[in-house]
């Protein structure tokens, strides 16, 4: 699917490894009518979201401790998304499969909660997809309330 519309990805990782394939998966996928921001800290991500609100956060749970700054997990972030933008789509990753962490982030508005394995790369352009197709439906009616 290559959107005609413009989106913001915001990728949240502490492996910078992890950050390189999902944006050059999500390049190769969707061109450039979509900007990929990748960030390695909470910190840094919350810093660029006060300038631009992004459609959609790919959130790793687990993120390195930031000497500088208060400990943040994907959790923490998730809840600071929300409360800035609810409409933004967030979709969470984590190498560990924990029930509460996973319910956690459902109640608190994720879109969806990927396990970081083989089927990783291939289940997060699957959701990016649909989130693409949700916002193309939210910009479309609130474009057609202001007519």
């Amino acid at each position: 699917m290559k959107p005609t519309e413009i989106y913001t990805v915001y990728l949240v990782d502490d492996d910078k490894m992890t950050l390189y394939s999902l944006k050059n998966m999500i390049h190769t996928q969707f061109g450039e009518s979509v900007s990929v921001h990748s960030f390695e800290t909470g910190s840094s991500f919350l810093e660029q979201m006060e300038r631009e609100v992004p459609d959609v956060v790919v959130l790793d749970y687990y993120l390195e401790v930031e000497p500088t700054s208060e400990s943040q997990n994907g959790l923490d972030l998730l809840k600071k998304i929300k409360a800035k933008s609810p409409d933004t789509f967030v979709i969470m990753l984590s190498a560990q499969k924990r029930e509460e962490v996973v319910f956690q982030a459902m109640v608190q508005g994720a879109f969806d909660f990927i396990l970081k394995n083989e089927r990783t790369f291939t289940n997060i352009i699957t959701d990016i997809t649909q989130c693409f197709k949700n916002i193309s439906w939210i910009r479309t009616k609130r474009n057609v309330m202001w007519l």
